[in-house]
């Protein structure tokens, strides 16, 4: 995000062209799923390993509001996560205008109020080094 709270991302071939967009603060994702309301193509590699996995998606609406997505996978309740593709047909669906994968796995865990509300695939919290807290 950027010192606007603007959600920003995307490939940088080097530091000025990051240092435009003028970041606060933000995290490494794979692939980049929609740039300016458009679905891009996804890597090869990214199609096939994982095929279906737990998933993490930030994205934004033209007003700015973000969106954020947890994804279950590898659950013994039977879900099975989502692919790159369904995730970009539920933003596209969603109206949304960027957005980007993030960690998925065992780090997709979604936190409401104090109180895990999702089923994460390692069976149990994670620790991880990056955390999205948002704050009323």
């Amino acid at each position: 995000m950027n010192e606007n709270l603007k959600l920003i991302g995307g490939k940088y071939s080097n530091k000025s062209q990051l240092d435009r967009e003028k970041p606060k603060f933000g995290a490494s994702f794979v692939p980049v799923l929609r740039k300016n309301g458009v679905n891009l193509p996804i890597p090869a590699k990214w199609r096939t390993s994982p095929l279906r996995a737990p998933r993490t998606v930030i994205a934004n609406y033209k007003d700015n509001q973000i969106l954020m997505i947890v994804i279950d996978g590898r659950g013994e309740d039977g879900s099975s996560g989502a692919t790159l593709d369904e995730l970009q047909i539920l933003l596209s669906r969603f109206g949304t205008i960027d957005g980007y994968n993030l960690d998925g796995g065992g780090s997709s865990t979604l936190v409401f109020k104090g109180r895990v509300v999702n089923s994460p695939s390692d069976g149990q919290l994670r620790r991880l080094a990056t955390n999205f807290l948002f704050f009323k």
